[in-house]
């Protein structure tokens, strides 16, 4: 299918497979958020053995397209490993009550939920590879 907006798919349980344009089939798992791009064709699902738990969100503007254009986010990286973290899943519980609350400003608040979630997203997912190439490095060395 193809969206007309960003979405964030967060899985907290469960496992699956997701593929798009730009990512052959990967396996998605509990810990792990995929981020579609609108006019970009994706697919994913569940494995029917293990069924996934998933948080997501729909936004558009040009807040999100600066990101994108700045290489904050890129259609090259759309699966990333953020772990299970509580307060994600807390900004995405947050998000649905106040979408479905629908008061006034719940678009402002929303969009600022949003922004959040996409600031720890980056922070988790960056500082996870960094730990990586540095545990690598240090396995590398020369030993005397």
């Amino acid at each position: 299918r193809v969206l007309r907006e960003y979405q964030l798919v967060y899985i907290t349980k469960g496992r699956g497979l997701f593929s798009s344009e730009t990512t052959p089939e990967k396996q998605v798992c509990k810990g792990r958020l995929m981020v579609l791009f609108p006019g970009q064709w994706h697919t994913y699902h569940p494995y029917r053995q293990t069924g996934w738990n998933e948080y997501y969100i729909g936004f558009e503007g040009p807040v999100i397209d600066n990101l994108v254009k700045g290489g904050f986010l890129s259609k090259d990286n759309q699966v990333l490993e953020v772990g299970l973290n509580e307060e994600l899943v807390s900004l995405f519980s947050r998000a649905l009550e106040i979408a479905e609350a629908d008061k006034i400003s719940s678009q402002q608040y929303l969009g600022g939920i949003v922004l959040h979630i996409v600031g720890m997203i980056l922070s988790i997912s960056k500082n996870k590879i960094l730990r990586w190439a540095m545990l690598i490095r240090r396995l590398n060395r020369p030993r005397l």
